[in-house]
């Protein structure tokens, strides 16, 4: 059995001012389960072994993956649920069509890498409207736009930002601008 919480203090433990996580999906390994509406999952039948609790976020709520070793029939799991902080951005193009170098516009795929203390944490990509959404623990962080995944001829000025994420809280960041290269222009002039 496994109970399922908001954990709305943060302490990991269910006390005053949580509330039971009433249908939240639950991943062991690839199996989802449900909670019923006291928060409770309750499995029968599981071989005893390592099972992978993997993270679903729902509603703005994630919680902690871990292993899980079943070695015993009545295994009980606590699992706090964490609310998290939304990032949003987007890319867009700055160029001048008369003098930029040729170039394939792309909204989607670029790709941006996430860092909390100079450690790589995940990777996002921009869908197709060139806009991108992370879901992220409260915390200060680099978001990093991969310049490798650019359009050739193209660059961009601002590679990184720094944003602090707060539970229940949306971060809208300053779009990532993609400028284009120049053509050279050979000027000829003529004397009098």
């Amino acid at each position: 059995m496994a109970f399922v919480y908001y954990d709305n203090n943060t302490n990991g433990i269910y006390d005053a001012g949580d509330k039971a996580a009433e249908g939240y999906l639950v991943m062991l390994n690839t199996v989802s389960f449900k909670t019923d509406s006291k928060g409770n999952l309750n499995y029968r039948s599981l071989p005893f072994g390592k099972y992978a609790l993997k993270q679903i976020i729902q509603k703005g709520w994630y919680y902690d993956e871990a292993e899980i070793d079943l070695n015993r029939h009545n295994y009980v799991l606590q699992i706090p649920l964490h609310q998290n902080g939304t990032v949003k951005g987007n890319i867009n193009y700055d160029f001048n069509a008369k003098t930029a170098m040729e170039f394939e516009p792309k909204l989607g795929g670029i790709i941006f890498n996430i860092y909390r203390n100079e450690q790589l944490l995940q990777r996002m990509v921009t869908d197709d409207n060139g806009e991108f959404v992370f879901f992220l623990e409260s915390g200060k962080y680099r978001i990093e736009l991969n310049e490798n995944s650019l359009p050739a001829n193209t660059f961009v000025e601002r590679t990184d930002a720094e944003v602090d994420v707060e539970a229940g809280k949306i971060v809208t960041m300053e779009p990532f601008v993609i400028k284009v290269k120049e053509k050279k222009i050979r000027v000829k002039k003529f004397g009098t």
